[in-house]
């Protein structure tokens, strides 16, 4: 969970033209792969130059998918049906702002793997940021540290899906969690295959994530979802909280330094509130 501080109103679109450099992250992936015992699939796919009017996306698919932009920079998850057999799980976090009058901006975000082992996925974190310290994108405020996750989850080509809410009363987070898992996150999330979900364990509060989750694969008739809690040692993690992250300095600073090269690799969906984002 990311406790983030500074509010600044005023968002903006993300910037056109900007590209963003893997770098490191590329061989970092490589190691794991060879490790793994895939090392013929040893590639990173860069991003491509973003264009106002398209772009290119990549979710849950090889090939390149042209969608014209959503208005309030909402996007639908589009992936094909022919890719349906490869595993897809995802981890999930917050972010949470410093009251301000009593409210907060409540952000959550899931970052979606494809095609990739947890075991692969965790050590190209670990060689990415070269240390066994849990990253919080909070307490590394570094640009270096931060640049290092961004474009671990553009090597990774980790889809980073999000949602949030403003104005939210401090004693209302909890209720507005499970809102925005409900009506928002968790069906995009099965929509798109996703079948197996890792949490942040917040102790005496993990009791409400499973009534919001049973209820939700009751209501969905849907017995396939999984879901467990780490804490913040698993470095899957630190993938959830790197988008979750980048996604409040868009949406509650008005920073879309890191979101914004999510968005031009084609890997960030920001969802309205509500079934139909």
């Amino acid at each position: 969970m990311a406790d983030a501080e500074g509010l600044n109103p005023s968002g903006g679109k993300p910037p056109c033209g900007f590209e963003s450099r893997p770098g490191h992250v590329e061989k970092a992936l490589g190691d794991a792969r060879v490790a793994s015992g895939h090392p013929s699939q040893d590639r990173v796919r860069t991003a491509r130059p973003f264009n106002d009017r398209c772009h290119t996306r990549h979710v849950f698919s090889r090939r390149a998918v042209p969608r014209r932009r959503r208005s309030g920079n909402s996007r639908r998850l589009h992936f094909r049906m022919h890719s349906m057999t490869h595993s897809r799980w995802a981890v999930l976090d917050e972010a949470v702002s410093r009251p301000v009058r009593g409210d907060v901006v409540y952000t959550i975000a899931a970052a979606v793997v494809i095609e990739r082992s947890r075991d692969e996925v965790r050590g190209a974190v670990l060689d990415a940021l070269n240390r066994q310290r849990p990253f919080h994108w909070v307490s590394d405020r570094g640009p270096v540290v931060r640049q290092r996750m961004i474009d671990c989850l553009i090597g990774l080509e980790v889809q980073c899906v999000g949602t949030h809410s403003d104005h939210v009363s401090v004693s209302d987070q909890e209720h507005v969690r499970r809102d925005l898992l409900t009506s928002t996150l968790l069906p995009e999330l099965r929509a798109a295959g996703v079948d197996s979900l890792i949490l942040e364990g917040r102790s005496n509060k993990d009791r409400y994530d499973k009534a919001t989750f049973a209820r939700f694969r009751a209501d969905s008739n849907d017995v396939r979802w999984s879901y467990t809690w780490a804490d913040k040692s698993e470095p899957l993690l630190w993938l959830a909280d790197a988008a979750a992250g980048a996604l409040f300095e868009y949406v509650a600073k008005g920073n879309d330094r890191w979101w914004s090269q999510l968005d031009v690799a084609g890997l960030a969906v920001l969802k309205s509130e509500g079934p139909d984002g």
